[in-house]
This record gives structure tokens, C-alpha cells and sequence, in this order.
């Protein structure tokens, strides 16, 4: 995987090179594919005791850098179009990994936390793992409105704190949202959480998914809109989706192509 992305990252850094334009969000060479490159070689170091706090670790190396960025270290960053040498140009990519990696750190040490409560043989395994994303949601919350009245709003192009924790809170909602389902139809054959959509057709589940997406983006301007409207546009389309699979897997209708 880190080779894929390597090579979709230096062909994209080329292509960058050539047009001599580069990417707004990034940097002039760098990209999300070397993001993601860089964020899988720093995992590789993650030793195993750190795993359970990893969540801990992440959101602090996100508030660390959220404190550096309260200087004029973000300007720097954001001013990457005056500068002529391949670091300065690349700055604002590079120091974005920090953000993308406290995003894997917290999701790495809540999900083998949610692994290990699945794996304890408990009868109520499911209300402890919706409790548990309950509580994270709340914790996500908490520190999008502090970060983002304390410092600054969401800035994607620095993947500040903000940014990092609203992330962190529109993933965990939409895993609960696809937890719903399992609760809303009665005698449901399976779970959700662990069969999914793969029980059916991934085939059949994207192409639903890139439906659902195409007729939201014709009827809705989400970005005109307030964070407010955009979740429950997020529900709607999440639990129209997990409904459909969750009856098909409860009717034990087989739609696999493969």
C-alpha cells in the first residue's frame, strides 16, 4: 500500500511539476497520496504498549501543533505560493501529516479499544460499544467548540485542531448512524457492526452510495449551508443507506455477485 501511494504521489507531484501549478490544498508537489504514504511509515513505529493510549497521544500532538499554529507559523505555511525551494513550497503538505496522524492515533487506540469489547463474550457488548461511541462523540464535540472559539475555525489547509476534531466527530456519528438500523429493525438476523454491507454486495452498496451522493449534490448546496443542515443531511443519507442493507440482510436476501 505505501508503494501505491508512492507512486500515485510522485506521478501526481510530476504532473504538478509540468502544468506548474500546484495543489491549493497541499503545496506545490505534495499531496494526499504522500500524506497518506507518511502517515502509514509513522504507524510502522507505533509500539504495541502505546496502542491503548494512542488516543490520548493523538489529541495531544494535535493540541501541540494547534498551539504552534497560534503563532505565525500558520502564515508561513499559508504563503507557500511566494517561496521558490522545494520545502517552503511543500510546507503546508508536509505539516498537515501531524494532523492526519493524530487522526489515526485516536482512531487507532478507540477502535482497538471498541476490537477488545467486541471480542469479551458480554451480552450487553452492544450497548457498551455505542456508549463508548456516545462518549467519544461528546469528547469530539467538546473540543471542536473549545478549539474553535479558542483559536480559530476549521482550516483543512493546515489540518489544525478544529479541523482534526470535526473529523474525528462526523466519523464517530457516522458509525453510529450505521449502528441504527440494528436497533430500528426488529429480529434483525445479524448485526450490522460486523457483517455490513459485505454480506450483501460491496458492488451494490457503492453504487447506491455514489446514487445517494450524486442526487445530494443536485439538490443541495451543502457548503452554502450551516454545519447544522449538513448532519442531518449526513443522518437521512446514512440511515436510508444502513436500511436497506440491514433489510436485505434481515430477509437474508443474497445479491453477491461474487
Amino acid at each position: 500500500m505505501i508503494w501505491i501511494c508512492l507512486n500515485f504521489g510522485v506521478i501526481r507531484a510530476i504532473m504538478a511539476e509540468e502544468t506548474s501549478k500546484g495543489d491549493a490544498s497541499h503545496g506545490r508537489h505534495w499531496n494526499i497520496f504522500l500524506i497518506i504514504m507518511t502517515v502509514m511509515i509513522f504507524s510502522v513505529f507505533i509500539p504495541n504498549f502505546l496502542i491503548p493510549f494512542s488516543y490520548l497521544i493523538g489529541f495531544g500532538v494535535s493540541f501541540l501543533y494547534q498551539l504552534l499554529l497560534c503563532t505565525d507559523f500558520e502564515s508561513y505555511l499559508l504563503s507557500w505560493k511566494e517561496h521558490d525551494n522545494f520545502f517552503h513550497e511543500n510546507a503546508i503538505g508536509i505539516f498537515q501529516t501531524i494532523g492526519y496522524f493524530s487522526c489515526y492515533l485516536i482512531g487507532l487506540g478507540f477502535g482497538r479499544r471498541l476490537y477488545k469489547i467486541a471480542h469479551e463474550d458480554r451480552k450487553d457488548e452492544d450497548r457498551i460499544i455505542l456508549l463508548e461511541i456516545l462518549i467519544m462523540l461528546v469528547v469530539c464535540l467538546l473540543i471542536f467548540f473549545l478549539s474553535y472559539f479558542l483559536f480559530k475555525p476549521t482550516a483543512p489547509a493546515v489540518c489544525n485542531l478544529a479541523y482534526v476534531s470535526y473529523v474525528l466527530l462526523m466519523g464517530y456519528f457516522t458509525f453510529l448512524v450505521a449502528l441504527l438500523p440494528d436497533r430500528m429493525i426488529p429480529k434483525l438476523a445479524t448485526n450490522i457492526l460486523y457483517e455490513g454491507p459485505g454480506k450483501t454486495s460491496r458492488l451494490i452498496y457503492f453504487t447506491l452510495a455514489n446514487i445517494f451522493t450524486g442526487i445530494i449534490n443536485i439538490l443541495f448546496e451543502l457548503e452554502e449551508h450551516g454545519y447544522a443542515f449538513q448532519i442531518c443531511v449526513i443522518i437521512v443519507y446514512l440511515l436510508i443507506l444502513h436500511m436497506i442493507f440491514a433489510l436485505l440482510i434481515s430477509f437474508k436476501v443474497n445479491v453477491r455477485f461474487w
